[in-house]
């Protein structure tokens, strides 16, 4: 009885184990495919700031901001102290318009506008964030590198 269950507890494993093995190579051929963009031109903005920090990622033709994530490391707004972390993708969400940008995300109690102009040369970025919580206002400006 014993040997039994052991026999159904490794064939469960058996198309587990079979979906690893094809998608795995699937997984590793998409991102060798990836192109890395040119060190000269901005495409990955971190910035550490009073409520914690956020990334951007710029498409190679600066035309969108396509990931946006922000940490909140027991920022106090609005009498709400918020810890965590949310990570945000999209196309065509936040277009970058003669080099300036607005990324709005709603976090139920917790609204962060990330806002920032790309230079002409587009080796930086600077802007202001605001995070709107209870009927209060917090705001501060960031710039990177």
């Amino acid at each position: 009885m014993a040997m039994q269950g052991k026999r159904t507890r490794a064939s469960l494993w058996f198309p587990v184990l079979l979906s690893l093995g094809m998608f795995m190579p699937v997984s590793l051929l998409s991102a060798a495919a990836t192109v890395p963009a040119d060190s000269s031109e901005l495409s990955r903005v971190s910035v550490s700031s009073e409520f914690g920090g956020f990334d951007l990622e710029i498409s190679p033709d600066f035309r969108q901001i396509t990931l946006f994530s922000v940490r909140l490391e027991e920022y106090r707004c609005g009498g709400i102290t918020v810890t965590g972390q949310i990570n945000a993708q999209g196309m065509d969400i936040w277009p970058v318009v003669n080099n300036q940008f607005n990324v709005d995300v709603s976090l139920g109690i917790y609204k962060i506008i990330i806002s920032g102009v790309i230079n002409s040369d587009r080796t930086g970025v600077c802007g202001t964030w605001v995070i709107e919580a209870t009927g209060t206002t917090c705001s501060g400006t960031w710039e990177f590198p």
